[in-house]
C-alpha cells in the first residue's frame, strides 16, 4: 500500500515553544500551506468560534489524553474550553488538516496523524 503524503492546510504555533517545536520534528517534511504566528496573530473566541463551525472533527491533546469532538454534537462552549489558552486565545500548536482541527501536542496524537493520512479520521 502506498503512503500518501500528509498536507496541513493551517500550522497554527509559537516560535520556540517546545511544544511547537516537537510538532514541528513530527511533521518533518509535510506540505503545510499556510502559518499562524500565535505570537503575533491570537485569534479571538469568537474567531476560534468560526474554526469550530467549520470543522467535522476536532482533537485535542491535554497532557497524555485525546479528547475527540464532533462540533456538529457537542457542546461548543465545552470544545471551547478545551481549545482556548488562559487568555481565550486559540492554544498552540494547531493544526487544520482538510476540515479536521488538531489542537495542543502529544506523542500519541501525532504520531497517529502522521501515519501518513490526508485526514487525522481513524
Amino acid at each position: 500500500m502506498e503512503k500518501r503524503q500528509m498536507r496541513v492546510d493551517w500550522f497554527y504555533r509559537r516560535t520556540g515553544w517546545t511544544s511547537c517545536k516537537k510538532a514541528q520534528e513530527v511533521l518533518g517534511p509535510t506540505e503545510v500551506v499556510e502559518y499562524g504566528n500565535a505570537s503575533k496573530e491570537k485569534l479571538s473566541k469568537e474567531q476560534v468560534k468560526v474554526l469550530v463551525n467549520e470543522s467535522s472533527q476536532i482533537r485535542v491533546a491535554k497532557g497524555k489524553r485525546t479528547l475527540t469532538f464532533d462540533p456538529q454534537q457537542d457542546d461548543q462552549e465545552e470544545i471551547l474550553k478545551s481549545i482556548l489558552g488562559r487568555n481565550s486565545t486559540l492554544r498552540a500548536p494547531t493544526l487544520r488538516i482538510g476540515s479536521d482541527l488538531i489542537v495542543g501536542y502529544n506523542d500519541d496524537l501525532y504520531q497517529q496523524i502522521q501515519i501518513g493520512r490526508a485526514s487525522c479520521r481513524e
